[in-house]
C-alpha cells in the first residue's frame, strides 16, 4: 500500500484521492471499484478505476476518510483513516491480494505530506500546529510565519491605509502584494494587505481546520496576487456532537519589565473567551458549526516623546537668547514638560499610554449533502472591534474601531466520476471609521491658538527636534472607509487519461465609499526651535474653501484560468497554466476624480476615465515540472515558472483619488511672516496670489506592473528522521508603482560626472501646482533567496518543524501608500525611482524559525507520573535587523521640495573613510552621527538608502499543557489546562529610531536625541488558558 500527498491544482478549498490500483505483481487492474467514505458525515462517493488501472475522485471536502477497493477475483481492501488536506490530493496505490478467506482485508496507514506536484512552492499549517501552538491573541495568521522566506514587515505601520493585521512579506513580496483567501473567497480589504481587525488580530482560530501558504509559483487558479498566497478553510460539523468551552488570561502581575518602563510593567489586562460547537441537523445530510469569541483588554505602553527643555521655554538657547513671542507662549503652555533626559534645548516627556480595547466574532456554517452527486455550504462571519488610545504627549484621545463581514455560498456537484463543477459567490465588507480625536483638556481646543477657520482646534506643529504637536480636537488625519467586495466563481475540472484539465471564471464587483480627512485644522511648519520661539513660521498647510474628502469609488475585477496537470510517465509530470485578468479603471459615483496627466500640465483633467486601462492585455503564463528521481524513492526534484499581475485596485487611490484639485483644495503659503501665528496664517494662504495647490498624479498611459516568480527545489524524505526542502526562490518585479513624494522640482544641470546640481533662485517645472505627489510604473524589484524546511514526527511524541530563509531584497521603492506607511521608508528625492534602488524596507537576510511540540509518555507510577500526558513545546524565531535610512531635515539641494524632510528622501554625505552602517549597538544612539556631513548646497547627498542596519530579532514562545478526564465523564469531556509564555527569555527586541530621530541635520543643527531608539517589542507576558472538550 502506498500513500503519498500531492498538491492539488485543481480546487483551492477541497481535496482529492486519486491512485492506480494494481495487484501484487505490480500489474495494473482496470475496471476496479472504489468507493470513498467520509468519517465525519458518511458521504459516500464512488468511481471505477480506467482501462490502466487509474483512478480519481475530487471535490472532497476536507477530513477523515474510508477507501475500500474492490475487484473480481481479489479480496476487498479498505484503508483508513485517510486524512485530506487544503489543496492537496492523497495518493492511495493498493496492492491488491488474490481472493482468500478474508472478507475484507483491513490496512491502516499515514499519510505523509510531500509534495510532487510541479511548480507550487506551498506550505500546509494543520489543526495541530492552531490549535496547540502558542498564539499571542490567538490570531492564526501569525503561524504563517514558520514557513520559509514568510517574514513579518516588522518596520510596517498598521493603520487605515496599510491594514491592521500582521503585515507578511511573502518571498520578497509588498504586504499590499499578497491574497488572503477563506473558503475560497478573497477577504482582502481596501488596503489589499493583511486583513486584521482595529486590534491587529484575526480571531476565530477555534473556526479555522487548517490553512495553506503559496510562498511562489502557484497555478493559474490563483490570481489577486502578485506574491504568495495564504488559502483557510473553516471547520465543519459532522455525525457526532462536538463543542469547545475556553477562557485565556493575562495580566500584568505575571510578566516582567520593558526595557522603557519604569520600576514595574505597564498594566496589562486581557480576558478572550469563547466557544464552539458542531454537529448533525439531519443525520448524514445536514451540518452545523459555530464558532463565538470575545476580548477585552487594557494595555499600557511606555511612550517616549521629545519636548521644550526649561532654558528653552525661557528662550535661552545654545547659541543665543530670543524674546518669546507671547501668542507662542500660550502654545508652549500645552507642551508638558520634560521628565526624563534633558539634553538641553530639549528633553524627555515619557508617560504610561493607556491603550483600551474589545472585539466580538461570530462564525456559522452549515453544509448539506443533498446526494452523493451534490453538496452545499453557507457560512457567515462577523468580526467588531475597538480600540482607544492616547495622542502624543498624552493631550487627546483617539479613538477607532472596525467591523468586517464576510459569507460564502457554494455548490458542488459531480457529473461523472471524470466531470465535476463547484460554483461559488462571496461577499466581504469591511467598515473602518480610524483616528478620530478629542482633546483631553479643553486648554488644547483654546479658540486663541486656531488658525484655521472653523476648525474645532490648533492644528499640528512642526518644529524640527521635537515631537510633532498633535494638535487638538480633530487635528489628526481621519478615516472612515467602507468596503465591499462581491464576488462570483465558478470551476470546473475534467480528468481523462493522463491529463487532469482545470477551467474556471471569476468575477468581482468592488465599492469603496471613503473620507478621508487631511489637514482639516491645517499643518503648521517653523525651520527651526528659533523660529518657533519667536514665531517665525516657514509654512502652513491648509484646506481651502469648497474641499470635499468624501468619494465613492467603484471597480471591476474578472478573469478566468485554464490550468493542466499532465502526467506524462509515472515519475514525470508537467503543469501548463493560463490565467487572465482584468480590472475596470475606477470610476467615482459622483464624477469626483481628477488627474494631472503630465508632470507641467497648467491644469486638472477631469473629464475621461482616471488612467488607460493596462490590463486588456493580461494574460499571465505559469509552468512547473515535477521529476521523481529514479532509484530514490520519494525524491522529488521540481521546478516551476509564473508571471503574476500586481492588480492596480483600490490601495493605489487611498490618496490619488481623493486628494486633487478642483474637488480637494489643499495649499501651502510659503510666503508668511513673523507673527503670523496665529489668526494671520490663513490669510496670509487664501489671500495669496499664487496658491501652492497640491496635486496627486498618477500616470495617463502606463504599463500593467507584474512579477516573475521562479524556483528549483528539492524534496528528500529522510527515513524515519524526516523531510527535508531545499529551494532556491527568485522572482523579479516590472513596472512596479513608485511614489516621489514632491515630483514639482527645479530643473537640476547634469555635470560630466552625472551629479545632479540645482543652482540657487531655481524655479518649480510647474508653476501652477506646489507639491505634486508622482506616482510612476517604472519601478522594479529583485529577490533571491535559498530556503530550506525540515519536518520530523517521531515515535515518542515528538514533533519538530524548522524553517531557516537566507535572502536578498532589492527595490527602487517598498511602498503602495505613501512614504509615511513604515518607520524606515524614505521619500525618492528626484524624479527616477532607481536612485533609491537599494535594499528593501522589508529585506531580512538571516531568519530562523522553529517550532516543536512534545507530548510526555503516560507513566503510571513513579517519578514519571510528575510529566506524564504533559505537552511541551513551543516556537522560536530569530531574525537579523531590518535596513534604515540616515535623512536630512531640510532642503539640502535647493531642489524647491514641498517635503524638506525624511519623506522627501534627500540624505546627507559620508564622510570619507567612514561606515554607511556606523553602528554603535546603544539603543540611546544606534547610529554614530559623525559617519556624515552636510552636503555642498545645490547636491543630493551621496549616501544611499537603507545602508544602516537594525536591532535584530529572537523570540521563545513556550507553552505548557495537559488534558484532564473528569472521572464522571469518561472520555466524552476533557479538560485542557495550558501555560504559555511570550518572549520567555524576556530578551529586547528594540525597534528602529523613530523617523524624525533619523534626520542627521536640521537646517542650523544636529538633533540632540539623533538616533535614540525609543520603544521596543513586549518583554516576556504570561497567559493562562483553560479549554472544555465535549
Amino acid at each position: 500500500m502506498c500513500l503519498l500527498a500531492t498538491v492539488l491544482h485543481a480546487e483551492g478549498r477541497t481535496s482529492a484521492i486519486a491512485g492506480e490500483v494494481r495487484d501484487e505483481s505490480g500489474a495494473s487492474i482496470p475496471r476496479s471499484s472504489i468507493a470513498i467514505r467520509n468519517l465525519d458525515t458518511g458521504n459516500l462517493r464512488s468511481t471505477q478505476s480506467d482501462e490502466s488501472g487509474r483512478y480519481r475522485i475530487a471535490f472532497l471536502e476536507l477530513g477523515r476518510y474510508e477507501v475500500t477497493f474492490e475487484a473480481a477475483g481479489f479480496t476487498p481492501q479498505s484503508v483508513s483513516p485517510v486524512e485530506l488536506t487544503l489543496d492537496r490530493e492523497v495518493v492511495v496505490n493498493p496492492a491488491m491480494k488474490v481472493a482468500g478467506n478474508t472478507s475484507v482485508l483491513q490496512v491502516s496507514a499515514k499519510v505523509h505530506s510531500m509534495d510532487t506536484s510541479a511548480a507550487a512552492l506551498s506550505s500546509l499549517v494543520g489543526q495541530e500546529q492552531i490549535s496547540e501552538l502558542p498564539l499571542n491573541g490567538r490570531d492564526y495568521l501569525q503561524l504563517a510565519t514558520l514557513q520559509p522566506g514568510v517574514l513579518v514587515a516588522r518596520a510596517q505601520g498598521r493603520n487605515a491605509n496599510t491594514g491592521f493585521g500582521i503585515q507578511l512579506s511573502i518571498s520578497g513580496s509588498r504586504p499590499v502584494q499578497n491574497s488572503y483567501r477563506l473558503d475560497g473567497i478573497s477577504i482582502s480589504d481596501h488596503t489589499s494587505s493583511t486583513p486584521g481587525s482595529i486590534n491587529g488580530l484575526n480571531l476565530g482560530v477555534d473556526a479555522i481546520r487548517e490553512f495553506v501558504v503559496l510562498n511562489g509559483t502557484y497555478g493559474a487558479q490563483y490570481g489577486r496576487a502578485a506574491g504568495g498566497v495564504i488559502n483557510a478553510a473553516t471547520r465543519s460539523g459532522g455525525n457526532e456532537f462536538h463543542g469547545t468551552l475556553y477562557h485565556f488570561l493575562r495580566n500584568d502581575n505575571f510578566d516582567a519589565r520593558n526595557f522603557f518602563d519604569g520600576a514595574a510593567p505597564q498594566e496589562f489586562r486581557r480576558n478572550q473567551s469563547g466557544a464552539s460547537a458542531g454537529g448533525p441537523i439531519a443525520k448524514n445530510r445536514l451540518f452545523f458549526f459555530a464558532n463565538a469569541e470575545a476580548l477585552w483588554q487594557a494595555r499600557g505602553s511606555t511612550t517616549i516623546n521629545t519636548t521644550i527643555s526649561e532654558r528653552t521655554r525661557a528662550g535661552i538657547l545654545k547659541d543665543r537668547t530670543v524674546t518669546v513671542d507671547p501668542a507662542i507662549a500660550r502654545l508652549l503652555s500645552l507642551f508638558p514638560r520634560a521628565n526624563g533626559q534633558d539634553f538641553g534645548e530639549t528633553g524627555l516627556f515619557i508617560f504610561a499610554n493607556q491603550t483600551t480595547g474589545n472585539e466580538r466574532f461570530l462564525s456559522t456554517r452549515v453544509d448539506w449533502l443533498a446526494s452523493s452527486s451534490d453538496s452545499l455550504f453557507l457560512r457567515y462571519n462577523l468580526d467588531s472591534g475597538n480600540r482607544n488610545s492616547q495622542t502624543p504627549f498624552a493631550l487627546g484621545q483617539q479613538l477607532n474601531n472596525t467591523r468586517t463581514q464576510s459569507a460564502v455560498l457554494e455548490s458542488q456537484h459531480v457529473f461523472s466520476a471524470h466531470i465535476m463543477n463547484a460554483a461559488r459567490l462571496g461577499f466581504s465588507r469591511s467598515v473602518t471609521n480610524f483616528n478620530v480625536t478629542h482633546a483631553s483638556d479643553p486648554a488644547v481646543d483654546d479658540p486663541s491658538l486656531i488658525f484655521v477657520p472653523g476648525a474645532r482646534s490648533i492644528g499640528l506643529v512642526n518644529v524640527p527636534g521635537l515631537t510633532q504637536f498633535p494638535g487638538g480636537s480633530e487635528a489628526l488625519d481621519a478615516e472612515l472607509d467602507a468596503f465591499s467586495s462581491f464576488q462570483a466563481y465558478d470551476d470546473f475540472t475534467v480528468s481523462s487519461g493522463r491529463h487532469i484539465l482545470n477551467i474556471g471564471a471569476f468575477v468581482e464587483r468592488t465599492r469603496f465609499n471613503q473620507d478621508s480627512r487631511s489637514s482639516q485644522n491645517g499643518e503648521l511648519t517653523f525651520a527651526s526651535l528659533a523660529d518657533f520661539l519667536t514665531n517665525r513660521p516657514q509654512r502652513l498647510r491648509a484646506q481651502l474653501p469648497g474641499s470635499s474628502t468624501v468619494r465613492g469609488f467603484r471597480q471591476w475585477i474578472a478573469g478566468g484560468y485554464l490550468q493542466d496537470a499532465w502526467r506524462i510517465t509515472p515519475r514525470f509530470r508537467i503543469d501548463l497554466g493560463l490565467r487572465y485578468e482584468w480590472t475596470s479603471v475606477p470610476t467615482e459615483v459622483n464624477g469626483r476624480m481628477s488627474n494631472l496627466d503630465d508632470l507641467t500640465s497648467p491644469q486638472m483633467r477631469t473629464s475621461g476615465p482616471l488612467f488607460d486601462n493596462p490590463s486588456r492585455r493580461n494574460f499571465a503564463p505559469r509552468a512547473g515540472i515535477a521529476w521523481n528521481l529514479p532509484g530514490r524513492p520519494g525524491t522529488v526534484l521540481r521546478s516551476g515558472y509564473g508571471i503574476y499581475s500586481d492588480l492596480v485596485l483600490s490601495q493605489y487611490l487611498l490618496i490619488t483619488g481623493v486628494r486633487n484639485p478642483p474637488f480637494y483644495l489643499r495649499g501651502d503659503a510659503n510666503a508668511v511672516s513673523p507673527g503670523d501665528f496665529p489668526s494671520g496664517l490663513y490669510q496670509r494662504l487664501v489671500n495669496s496670489p499664487s496658491i501652492d495647490l497640491r496635486a496627486e498624479r498618477i500616470p495617463r498611459s502606463f504599463t500593467q506592473p507584474y512579477v516573475q516568480q521562479w524556483n528549483v527545489n528539492l524534496q528528500q524524505p529522510l527515513g524515519r528522521a524526516g523531510h527535508l526542502e531545499l529551494a532556491y526562490v527568485g522572482s523579479h518585479g516590472l513596472h512596479l508603482s513608485a511614489l516621489i513624494e514632491d515630483a514639482n522640482l527645479a530643473v537640476p544641470q547634469i555635470l560630466p560626472d552625472g551629479r545632479l546640481y540645482f543652482a540657487a533662485g531655481g524655479k518649480r517645472q510647474n508653476p501652477a501646482f506646489g507639491m505634486i505627489r508622482n506616482r510612476t510604473f517604472d519601478g522594479q524589484s529583485f529577490y533571491q533567496a535559498g530556503q530550506l524546511n525540515f519536518t520530523g514526527q517521531w515515535r515518542r511524541g515528538l514533533t519538530l518543524q524548522s524553517a531557516y530563509t537566507f535572502s536578498k531584497s532589492i527595490d527602487d521603492d517598498s511602498v503602495t501608500f505613501a512614504h509615511n506607511e513604515s518607520s524606515n521608508s524614505i521619500g525618492i528625492p528626484v524624479n527616477n525611482p532607481r536612485f533609491n534602488r537599494a535594499l528593501s524596507n522589508f529585506d531580512v537576510r538571516h531568519s530562523f524559525v522553529t517550532n516543536t511540540q512534545w507530548l510526555a509518555p503516560t507513566k503510571s507510577s513513579g517519578w514519571g507520573r510528575l510529566i506524564s500526558a504533559w505537552r511541551i513545546g513551543g516556537v522560536v524565531s530569530v531574525a537579523s535587523g531590518l535596513p534604515f535610512s540616515a535623512t536630512l531635515g531640510y532642503d539640502a539641494a535647493r531642489t524647491l521640495t514641498g517635503r524638506p524632510d525624511r519623506l522627501g528622501g534627500q540624505r546627507p554625505d559620508l564622510k570619507p573613510g567612514a561606515s554607511n552602517n556606523p553602528v554603535t549597538h546603544d539603543p540611546l544612539r544606534w547610529i554614530d552621527p559623525s559617519a556624515f556631513q552636510r552636503p555642498v548646497p545645490g547636491y543630493l547627498g551621496n549616501l544611499g538608502r537603507n545602508t544602516i542596519i537594525g536591532p535584530g530579532l529572537f523570540q521563545a514562545d513556550l507553552f505548557l499543557g495537559r488534558v484532564f478526564h473528569p472521572p464522571w465523564t469518561g472520555d466524552r469531556v476533557k479538560v485542557d489546562f495550558r501555560a504559555e509564555a511570550y518572549n520567555a527569555t524576556n530578551h529586547t527586541n528594540f525597534d528602529l529610531p523613530d523617523p524624525s530621530r533619523m534626520q542627521v541635520f536640521s537646517s542650523t543643527s544636529t538633533p540632540e536625541d539623533v538616533g535614540r531608539i525609543t520603544s521596543a517589542g513586549p518583554s516576556r507576558e504570561i497567559q493562562f488558558g483553560i479549554k472544555v472538550v465535549f
